[in-house]
């Protein structure tokens, strides 16, 4: 009888052995003693004349106090096991039995009055459990009679007369809610909801499984093996038996861990599949929300049985009609199914341990935890138009026109993050030589900080206006330094993320370019991009070429230089409104991972309507539909590929550079991939968790990789709250103080 076996009785049966638990805040111990004692001193009170009977009574009195001292001492001030195990704490239920016998002979003197109509109700609130929240009324009506009637002695006057502002106390700082419970509404309709659904997914089972079988129950839901009639591996009340034998103790206590939901609640169907065969089980019995992936038997509302069984991948989608290459598109198909799919969750899902503690540094047990993102690490976004729209149109190409109220209203919604699509080109800051104009950019950077949208400024060495074309190479190199410093002095507070070169412009200073940031900026991400793609009908060298432009030629030789960059931008729009392949895509994120760069696809969108010029759907149309498909599935393989880190469209609204990428119709209306977008992006990749510390303070959960906020409600009402990052910097277990929030009042009744 070790430590070890003392903390896991304080855990399983901490009520029947430790003295400070039945008056925690909460409890409702406190009421019910009070009342006890009240029942106790009234009945004294009205027998006083009848002491040759009371006589026997007094062991009933006077040791329950005395073994619950002792209890005390041998528990909470110093653990002794012979008297953890005989429970003496639980003497107090000696009261109870005197203020029943009392109840009897109270009767008994009543019935003698004619006044046994009075009493009776008392008896039955006193031995029925559906009338227990009634008990303190009744000992104030029944109080108040003798006292009118002049029957009550002193003692038991004062005594009475303290219980009623004791019960009141607890209730406001304790927490008892013992008065609130007499107005407290039942709620028979959850209660029985609860009890059918655990009770209907025990009939299933007797129905549907062999006798034979062996369930694996969550543990902590007794009496499984009543209404099924099947052996299970075991509940968490079976401990009781650990009073007597500390082997078996630690026996079970291995069992329970090993067969708690909790512990349990990263496993994959294939972990269950093996703990099951581990433990001679044929089946599970599992909440509904956490199964995950098992070949269900049958469903009862928050309860499922399963098999222990894997079932087989779900069949693929049938090919689009008149599609010749039925087998290309399986391949895809199957490599999304086998591939992405699993790398979803492997490389974006970090598994978290926490033992959560109070500013005072003790557990928080059993306490309502809400855990809510606050910023995902992998960010999607959208270059954005002009706030100023300049009145002289670019010398060709695209003339982007200003945004619309209802593209920046809608932006938050789904986005975290813009790649500057023209504002911060050189070319619209300085048109006229040393006469530079940043009303626009500052308007487009004020925005994005004002809205908590993370910028990426595309980007520095370009386009250069048309005065220097003629400069000579020194003085291009003094402007573009100038430049560099001066956006740094503007935007370096608040700006953490540079494209230093794009599609090669000033590649031959791009080494100064990038030792002047490291030095300026030492903890920004510097970056390089190019017009590298998803798709190219080439082969061989050409083929790299199209699908790795910028690598070979702008990355790769300023790293040779001892200036390397931090991450690669992927344009990914060229050729327009190709069907990429996912296998492509995943290839090239590869190429780019083994160099060791980190990937941002920054200029790239999907069409909602025109022809397909390339890729397995050649030849066909583009729909809002498709387009929803394909974006869908873009934003899969970069979510699953563990390279990168940020996917940005080049314009979201009716009017793009690239024909018809916009999410958003003629109209400024959603169209299907925005909700597409928003489902994955807020719902989908967002964890929004409502969850229940265990009885030592631990919380288990799996949450997207990101910044997230803890938020524990505490015993007095109150609201604590942390920050964590995911993933964590050190695995195991992390100890979380948590202090109190500052938006306490707000969150009263979430």
């Amino acid at each position: 009888y070790d430590s070890a076996w003392i903390d896991l009785l304080r855990e399983r049966s901490s009520h029947h052995v430790l003295a400070s638990s039945w008056w925690r805040e909460g409890d409702p111990v406190w009421g019910r003693f009070a009342l006890i004692l009240g029942w106790l001193a009234l009945s004294l009170s009205m027998l006083r004349s009848r002491g040759e009977r009371l006589q026997h009574l007094g062991p009933f009195l006077v040791v329950p106090p005395l073994l619950m001292l002792l209890a005390w001492m041998g528990s909470d001030l110093q653990p002794v096991p012979i008297l953890l195990r005989a429970q003496l704490y639980r003497a107090s239920m000696w009261l109870m039995i005197a203020a029943l016998i009392l109840s009897a002979a109270t009767l008994d003197l009543l019935a003698r009055r004619r006044e046994v109509l009075l009493g009776l109700p008392w008896l039955l609130l006193s031995v029925l459990p559906v009338l227990q929240g009634l008990r303190a009324l009744s000992l104030f009506g029944f109080s108040l009679n003798e006292a009118l009637r002049r029957r009550l002695q002193l003692p038991a006057t004062l005594l009475l007369a303290a219980i009623f502002p004791f019960l009141a106390l607890s209730d406001r700082q304790l927490g008892s809610h013992w008065l609130h419970a007499q107005l407290r509404p039942v709620h028979p309709a959850r209660t029985a909801k609860m009890v059918n659904d655990w009770d209907r997914v025990q009939h299933l089972t007797r129905e549907l499984t062999p006798v034979a079988a062996r369930i694996l129950t969550p543990p902590r839901e007794n009496g499984f093996r009543l209404g099924s009639q099947r052996a299970i591996v075991g509940e968490w009340r079976d401990g009781t038996l650990q009073f007597f034998d500390p082997d078996f103790a630690s026996a079970w206590e291995e069992r329970m861990a090993e067969l708690d939901p909790e512990g349990l609640r990263f496993a994959s169907a294939q972990d269950w599949v093996e703990l099951a065969e581990r433990l001679d089980a044929s089946y599970l019995v599992l909440p509904s929300d956490r199964n995950p992936g098992l070949l269900i038997e049958a469903e009862a509302g928050d309860w499922v049985l399963c098999r222990a069984e894997v079932p087989p991948p779900p069949p693929l989608p049938d090919p689009p009609e008149g599609l010749e290459d039925v087998e290309g598109w399986e391949a895809e198909q199957r490599f999304m199914v086998e591939v992405v799919e699993p790398a979803l969750e492997r490389n974006n899902l970090a598994k978290v341990q926490l033992k959560l503690l109070d500013p005072e540094g003790r557990p928080l047990a059993s306490r309502p935890v809400r855990v809510e993102q606050l910023e995902r690490a992998f960010k999607v976004g959208s270059g954005l138009h002009y706030f100023h729209r300049p009145e002289t149109a670019p010398r060709k190409g695209f003339h982007a026109p200003q945004n619309h109220e209802e593209e920046l209203r809608q932006f938050p919604a789904i986005f975290d993050y813009s790649v500057i699509a023209f504002s911060g080109k050189w070319f619209n800051i300085e048109r006229e030589k040393d006469v530079r104009d940043y009303r626009d950019l500052d308007a487009y950077v004020d925005w994005c900080s004002q809205h908590g949208i993370e910028i990426e400024y595309h980007f520095v060495s370009g386009y250069a206006p048309e005065w220097m074309r003629r400069m000579p190479n020194e003085e291009r190199k003094e402007r573009l330094m100038a430049h560099a410093n001066e956006l740094i002095d503007r935007y370096g507070d608040r700006i953490d993320t540079w494209q230093v070169i794009n599609e090669r412009r000033f590649q031959n200073w791009g080494e100064d370019l990038v030792n002047l940031f490291r030095e300026r900026q030492p903890n920004d991400k510097l970056g390089v991009s190019h017009c590298a793609r998803f798709s190219s009908n080439r082969e061989g060298k050409r083929r790299d070429q199209d699908l790795l432009r910028g690598l070979f030629d702008s990355a790769i030789p300023l790293e040779r230089l001892g200036a390397p960059v931090d991450y690669f931008g992927v344009h990914a729009h060229r050729p327009f409104g190709a069907w990429w392949d996912p296998r492509v895509m995943w290839e090239v994120l590869d190429r780019f991972e083994e160099q060791g760069l980190r990937v941002h696809i920054t200029e790239t969108g999907v069409p909602s309507q025109g022809e397909i010029p390339a890729g397995l759907m050649k030849g066909k149309r583009w729909t809002p539909e498709l387009q929803a498909d394909h974006l869908e599935r873009l934003l899969k393989v970069a979510y699953a590929h563990p390279a990168v880190d940020v996917v940005n469209f080049w314009g979201y609204g009716p009017k793009t550079w690239q024909p018809h990428i916009g999410l958003l119709d003629k109209e400024y209306k959603p169209l299907p991939a925005y909700e597409r977008l928003r489902v994955l992006l807020r719902e989908t990749w967002w964890t929004d968790l409502s969850l229940e510390s265990s009885p030592r303070g631990k919380l288990q959960f799996e949450g997207h990789h990101g910044r997230l906020r803890l938020r524990v409600q505490h015993y007095d009402g109150s609201w604590l709250e942390s920050e964590v990052e995911l993933p964590l910097e050190e695995e195991g277990e992390l100890e979380l103080r948590l202090q109190p929030s500052p938006e306490a009042s707000q969150l009263v009744g979430t």
